[in-house]
């Protein structure tokens, strides 16, 4: 069965002398669960930390017909923040297949430690296990600017009291956080391995922008607008 299915028991539903009885039509409404989603596929998310990302993991899950089943990522097999991956068969009986099932979909959400977790020294040595960062070019100007937490409230009182606005064709400014959080500059990134610093070149507007593993945790980002 399924959520909006209607069940129907024809000629159940009232009587009255000289009339065609009605039916008695039930619509399932789906309660849902605190886990999983389900369609004939079950979806689910799991956390998993920094170490599980670099190190590998065991996670039991515990299904809807009461078994355990143990999610295994082997050491050296990367599982990245907002992998999706699957178990076969492992999802709800598909309607009139009961003995087919769709299957278990985990999207994975990776837990990252805290600013400061790593004292400088143990920075160092973090670095050195991990892969080397590439050579950046020689440029002749720098703009260095710092980082700062993204306030989507702000953005919205800036957007409530008329503050945003488009200052050209090319470069509109955002009208929404939505607009904001869907929209992606294309990026490379390149970094000094002698001062540590990362360097980000954005083709368009600097708005938003990933960037490599090593500069999560051993170096700054200086971005330069092109």
């Amino acid at each position: 069965m399924k959520d909006d299915q209607t069940i129907k028991f024809l000629g159940e539903g009232d009587q009255e002398p000289g009339l065609e009885p009605g039916d008695i039509i039930i619509v399932l409404d789906q309660k849902d669960h605190a886990v999983f989603t389900r369609g004939d596929d079950l979806f689910v998310c799991m956390e998993i930390q920094l170490v599980e990302i670099l190190c590998g993991f065991q996670k039991p899950i515990s299904t809807l017909d009461n078994r355990t089943i143990v999610i295994t990522s082997h050491p050296g097999q990367i599982v990245k923040h907002g992998n999706i991956k699957c178990v076969l068969n492992e999802g709800m009986p598909i309607y009139c297949r009961p003995y087919e099932k769709g299957h278990l979909i985990i999207e994975f959400k990776g837990n990252f430690p805290e600013n400061g977790f790593f004292s400088p020294d143990k920075l160092s040595l973090l670095e050195k296990l991990l892969p080397e960062r590439k050579e950046v070019e020689d440029i002749d100007e720098i703009n260095q600017v710092e980082l700062v937490d993204f306030d989507p409230n702000q953005d919205r009182r800036r957007h409530y009291n008329g503050e945003v606005y488009e200052d050209d064709e090319q470069h509109p400014r955002w009208r929404s956080v939505s607009d904001l959080l869907n929209t992606r500059p294309t990026c490379e990134c390149q970094a000094n391995s002698e001062s540590g610093s990362a360097f980000l070149f954005l083709i368009g507007p600097p708005y938003l922008t990933s960037m490599p593993f090593y500069a999560l945790f051993c170096g700054h980002l200086v971005l330069h607008e092109v």
